[in-house]
């Protein structure tokens, strides 16, 4: 049951402005409602087979999404935090309204594209991870994702969700997301700026979202959400495609701001979200926008708007990129990367892809596609994948490469639930199978991490920081 609202009187004195009287108490009630469960699915080690045979293992019934085929409503008793799928990347938790801004930049690009996936992908405003992990699963390995953070101190939680959910295509950076279009003029195909906003969409799980609401508050937002759209839509190459979004309702942060926006940029093209999903027309806007109202449609609120870059958009200059002299790290030269990979099918039986493969300080890295030319031009967090280190005849490798390559490692042990819970909570195994060198342990073919089987053990190598004595994990919106 939630908590009661508390509101602002400066949120009472403009809710005249946001809704018709008659739909007053209709709203606020339906924002005193406590929020639904919701997971998504996680394609890179979830098939849609799956999905029901997860559910059924905990006595879930699932209601699909509209907006997204790997998401689900879920009613139960047993929360989905503390199920070994979770832990293991199986599914994250996700507001169903979260869903629906990778959503919409994927029916798009689709529409536009056919099959085919972006390039090149920022995700502006990333952490925790939420979209992050969902533009991941959608680009299923292949081009860049960069997902930038401007807090630092939310960039471990940003890392460990992609970790987990095995997404390594991916380039950490740590910027104010304003500076990237100077940085990178032209040089996305696609961008997601999920705004930093008032967040009253989010009521129903913050029952004093409202409590501390003032107009200039939000004028200040709107300050830095049209810093953030103008870098980013500068960051677009022309033809590309830009989503915003935010977990507000007003129409500052949202219509007006969009309106103002295209006002500015006559190479700007707004799109008519609303032909994506005809048969919801509670979250359709006039304005050819997505706005999800509480009261309309039963979820929290949301405001997803997408316009692109028009193809003959002139082209900006672009410095040129030079790696700093303190980068620690250094290519590896064809034959250093022939090496690597044979030394992978020799000790691992793991036939790692071409790549472009770096290294430090005795560790092995693959960067992302066109890599080379982002790092002399943002400063980077984690610039690809860690695939492992040396030893003498052997890449051992790291839990972040066993993760992705999941699917392509042979030396897999089945653990069962007791097993896989003695695992994440740091210990050893018993081993009597006689095995040696490492393994990937799995739990109902999902990847939890590797052991290494010696004396009739497998002793855990799980990094330390995913040790953990429970299995509920953070999620969010």
């Amino acid at each position: 049951m939630s908590a009661p609202l508390s509101l602002s009187a400066g949120f009472i004195d403009y809710l005249p402005q946001l809704l018709a009287t008659n739909e007053h108490q209709a709203f606020l009630d339906a924002c005193a409602q406590p929020p639904k469960k919701s997971i998504r699915f996680n394609r890179l080690t979830t098939s849609a087979e799956r999905h029901g045979e997860i559910a059924a293992g905990h006595g879930w019934q699932l209601q699909p999404i509209p907006w997204c085929d790997d998401g689900y409503w879920l009613t139960g008793e047993e929360s989905p935090g503390n199920a070994l799928e979770h832990v293991a990347g199986g599914f994250y938790i996700q507001e169903a309204s979260s869903m629906l801004p990778v959503a919409v930049l994927q029916r798009l690009w689709h529409q536009q594209h056919g099959p085919s996936t972006p390039a090149r992908v920022l995700d502006m405003a990333a952490a925790p991870g939420s979209k992050t992990t969902q533009l991941g699963s959608w680009l299923a390995g292949n081009g860049t994702l960069v997902a930038n953070e401007f807090a630092a101190s939310r960039l471990k939680a940003l890392y460990t969700n992609l970790s987990r959910c095995g997404v390594g295509n991916t380039i950490l950076t740590n910027h104010d997301g304003a500076i990237i279009g100077n940085a990178l003029p032209d040089w996305f195909d696609a961008i997601l700026l999920d705004a930093p906003c008032s967040g009253e969409g989010t009521i129903r799980k913050d029952a004093k979202a409202f409590a501390n609401w003032s107009l200039p508050a939000i004028h200040e937002l709107v300050a830095t959400q049209r810093r953030l759209l103008e870098s980013a839509f500068k960051a677009l190459r022309p033809g590309g495609l830009l989503v915003y979004s935010t977990c507000s309702l007003n129409t500052l942060e949202n219509e007006q701001l969009i309106d103002r926006f295209c006002a500015d940029h006559g190479d700007a093209e707004r799109h008519d979200l609303r032909p994506l999903w005809p048969q919801l027309a509670a979250i359709h806007h006039p304005q050819g926008h997505l706005k999800i109202w509480p009261h309309r449609f039963d979820a929290e609120g949301f405001f997803v708007a997408a316009l692109s870059k028009a193809a003959d958009a002139a082209q900006q200059p672009r410095t040129e990129a030079r790696l700093s002299p303190r980068f620690p790290y250094q290519p590896l030269s064809a034959k250093e990367q022939l090496q690597c990979r044979q030394l992978a099918a020799d000790s691992q039986q793991l036939s790692l892809p071409e790549g472009d493969y770096w290294q430090r300080d005795g560790t092995i890295w693959l960067f992302p596609e066109a890599a080379r030319d982002l790092l002399g031009r943002l400063l980077t967090n984690r610039p690809g994948l860690k695939i492992g280190e040396i030893h003498g005849r052997e890449l051992r490798l790291d839990h972040d490469a066993a993760i992705v390559f999941a699917p392509l490692l042979q030396r897999r042990i089945a653990v069962n639930g007791e097993q896989a819970r003695a695992f994440l909570a740091g210990q050893d195994i018993e081993d009597d199978a006689g095995r040696k060198g490492d393994w990937l342990l799995c739990y109902q073919g999902l990847p939890l991490g590797l052991a290494r089987a010696a004396q009739g053990r497998l002793r855990n190598r799980l990094p330390r920081d995913r040790v953990r004595q429970t299995t509920i994990a953070d999620h969010d919106s």
